[in-house]
């Protein structure tokens, strides 16, 4: 007997329900997009040429409604890959430091440099973005602190070594190397570089303004 593949049908109508189902839930999109394929792409099903579901699915194809339905499918996928993208936008830029999960300051509490005068590590489920980079905070309340007033308490260059800045420089920070000067964050890469950059605060600080406008928007392996 002859078989037919219709594996290209079922992925169709499938996706009209992966848009009504869970459009925003993308970690269940992708699960089951995953699921989908290998059960299409590695194990696909075939249909006798002379079964009724073969009938039934070329019928099916051919109606005004098939043909509707094909283009809803086709705007929601849209409006899916749209929404990825858009998605990406957590992401910090280059004139932020994060890590590889958008997360800046090493995962410290921005507002405890302030509150409490130390680092301190915030909590993966208190967040809140700013400048396309995700904060961590040990309370709710230093949340809604940040949240209130970001500018407040964003770390000045970004995030990004204070001292590093001066050399028109972007290094790394492990959060725990810090020092607030008029109202100001200031981290530096590590406690030894601190210690170097403290020798002249003003200076540096300085030095650093005039350079961060030059290297912000430039990449740090291109500095």
């Amino acid at each position: 007997a002859s078989y037919r593949n219709i594996g290209r049908c079922e992925i169709h109508w499938w996706l009209f329900e992966v848009g009504q189902k869970g459009f925003l839930n993308f970690s269940w999109c992708f699960g089951q997009v995953f699921k989908r394929l290998e059960h299409v792409c590695i194990r696909p099903k075939y249909v006798p040429y002379s079964s009724n579901l073969y009938r039934d699915s070329v019928k099916t194809l051919e109606t005004p409604m098939w043909r509707r339905n094909s283009m809803r499918v086709f705007l929601k996928g849209s409006l899916f890959a749209v929404s990825l993208i858009a998605s990406g936008a957590v992401f910090a830029g280059v004139d932020t430091e994060t890590d590889e999960n958008g997360i800046i300051l090493a995962g410290h509490d921005a507002v405890a440099y302030f509150t409490e005068g130390k680092p301190v590590l915030g909590k993966a489920t208190i967040t809140a973005v700013h400048n396309d980079a995700i904060y961590r905070f040990s309370s709710q309340k230093n949340r809604d602190m940040f949240v209130s007033n970001p500018d407040k308490y964003a770390p000045a260059y970004g995030g990004f070594c204070a001292y590093g800045a001066t050399f028109g420089k972007k290094f790394e920070i492990n959060g725990k190397a810090f020092e607030i000067v008029d109202g100001v964050l200031y981290v530096n890469k590590d406690e030894s570089v601190y210690k170097a950059w403290a020798k002249n605060i003003p200076t540096h600080i300085d030095e650093a303004n005039e350079e961060w406008p030059e290297i912000k928007d430039v990449s740090a392996d291109d500095l």
